[in-house]
């Protein structure tokens, strides 16, 4: 069953006017005369003050009208020679490690016809005081990890140091069994290889330029699938890493070949020996250019063409393969979903809407959504609303339990959102609306309801200062962070006595996929830009 989540992108706001007007510009060697040239849009320019050092550079409101955007770069112009950008290909991005002064950022834009654009945003970084101060030393958050993957990624972003000179960092094993090694024990981020079971304590030394230091310690435990319940499970996670779909199968990734260089699985179930997982291809900030799709054992099954489509939960009855999803008519999307590949519409395409979450039950067939702003659910094809539209309401998730129908989401208030499920559609309130929250997932074991879902902020909102990834059983919080980062939640599973949650959580800029079992955290193996959408555990 699918747990969907959606995360608005908010632009940056200039806090001074203090800069001249962006440059833009535009060339098109050898290229067809009668193609328009693409706009390439960096963003509005950003002031910030030491010893913060780092900004979110946005491009994606950078656009083609006569096709498309295949190529966006991001280079310095001017400025320190001390910076360091994440990911000089992506819309977006985030620069850290800057210096007192003034930078320039160019973005390059180019489009399928060889025409590009460019546009640059101006970054002013004031002093602080110069008095040296000590680091703080953050190893990150502890960890678990199941045999048999047995290498982790210790992050230590999260330090700071209040002058903003960190010159070293040095990870060592403090505690643990003995077969263990580095990839770089001097680098803010190490991968540690060759675990065993047992528990390891690591300890992060972040010495400032000044001499002065600060240590902390993390903890990683290892263990075996076979001791986690009375009974063997597989656990499979669906999402995807720095644009390239896939899932991981007891924490061994396994890619989704696409045809497209970006590619996003949203939603995962298993039966008997296949595993099915849903997604989508194409840019997804060229909107209007995606694919929706599934994959069977990794093999693709199309759903659409290049029309603008995602697929956003799979279900699977007998021989029948149900996913839900959506797709552009005119300039509307459309609530649907395909039974075997064949489209079944749930709205007219008057007014945006998408199909969310999708269940099979006998013969009924429940998908949860939302129609412009309207939160609902539809049986077999009649809409059922559960919100009348005063505020923008989401339905992320659904499931049914004897004749009792669940569903999971979010309504606004006026001014931020609340978290709720509703259940025979009357609404259950999980935060009280003094901060953006929602739920994205629900499962109901006996008489236990569980939701997952997030409270804070979006991540990149000016003024921002991180969201909480939790759960609620039987509207009781249980917090999966501590509010010092932002994290997500997409999914949660119940088996047996075992709650699974699965989601990402951004570190020092850079996107971690985990899940929680029991509100302990598994980290799952990738390198940068990863999340996690669905959950799923099988006994084996």
């Amino acid at each position: 069953m699918k747990k969907h989540i959606i995360l608005t992108a908010t632009l940056l706001i200039s806090m001074l006017g203090f800069f001249h007007s962006c440059k833009k510009e535009y060339s098109c060697q050898g290229c067809n005369t009668s193609n328009k040239p693409p706009i390439a849009i960096a963003g509005s320019d950003q002031f910030i003050t030491l010893p913060i050092d780092s900004v979110f550079l946005n491009g994606s409101s950078s656009n083609d009208q006569d096709g498309k955007i295949v190529r966006l770069h991001w280079s310095k112009i001017e400025g320190p020679a001390s910076f360091s950008i994440n990911n000089v290909d992506s819309a977006k991005t985030v620069v850290k490690l800057l210096v007192l002064g003034n930078y320039q950022f160019e973005l390059t834009v180019t489009d399928d016809k060889g025409a590009n654009a460019k546009d640059t945003v101006h970054i002013k970084v004031d002093a602080a005081n110069i008095t040296n101060h000590p680091p703080v030393s953050c190893a990150g958050q502890d960890q678990l990890i199941i045999l048999p993957a047995n290498s982790v990624f210790l992050n230590g972003s999260c330090s700071t140091d209040p002058n903003n000179n960190i010159t070293d960092y040095l990870w060592t094993k403090i505690s643990g069994p003995s077969s263990v090694s580095f990839s770089n024990g001097n680098e803010v981020q190490t991968q540690v290889k060759n675990l065993e079971e047992g528990i390891y304590l690591f300890q992060l030394k972040v010495t400032d330029a000044g001499g002065l230091f600060s240590l902390d310690t993390v903890q990683v435990s290892v263990i075996s699938v076979k001791g986690q319940s009375n009974k063997t499970v597989d656990i499979y996670v669906a999402g995807s890493e720095n644009g390239q779909a896939k899932y991981w199968k007891n924490g061994q990734e396994v890619l989704l070949n696409s045809q497209s260089y970006e590619s996003d699985a949203t939603s995962i179930t298993v039966v008997g020996n296949d595993v099915y997982v849903a997604g989508s291809e194409g840019d997804f900030f060229m909107y209007g250019k995606n694919k929706a799709k599934y994959w069977k054992n990794g093999q693709e099954v199309l759903l659409t063409g290049p029309t603008g489509a995602g697929a956003t939960s799979i279900a699977v009855s007998g021989n029948d393969v149900y996913v839900a999803g959506w797709e552009y008519y005119g300039n509307k999307t459309v609530a649907k979903y395909w039974k075997n590949g064949q489209p079944v519409s749930l709205t007219n395409g008057l007014q945006d809407a998408e199909a969310t979450c999708i269940i099979v039950v006998g013969n009924d067939v429940y998908v949860s959504g939302q129609e412009n702003g309207v939160a609902k659910y539809w049986k077999n094809g009649q809409a059922v609303s559960l919100t009348n539209g005063s505020h923008q309401a989401y339905a992320n998730s659904i499931v049914i339990v004897g004749n009792d129908i669940y569903v999971a989401g979010s309504e606004g208030n006026g001014s931020k959102s609340v978290a709720k499920y509703w259940k025979n559609g009357r609404p259950f309130s999980l935060t009280n609306g003094l901060d953006w929250a929602s739920a994205t997932s629900i499962a109901v074991d006996g008489n236990n309801v569980y939701v997952a879902g997030w409270e804070g902020d979006y991540y990149g909102m000016v003024g921002g200062s991180g969201s909480v990834a939790k759960y609620w059983k039987n509207e009781q919080v249980v917090l999966l962070t501590n509010g010092s980062t932002y994290a997500y939640t997409g999914s949660i599973a119940v088996f047996e006595n075992d709650i699974y949650v699965a989601g990402f959580e951004i570190v020092g800029g850079q996107y971690e996929a985990k899940y929680w079992k029991n509100g302990q955290v598994v980290l799952l193996p990738g390198k940068s830009g990863a999340w996690a959408t669905s959950i799923v555990v099988v006994p084996r």
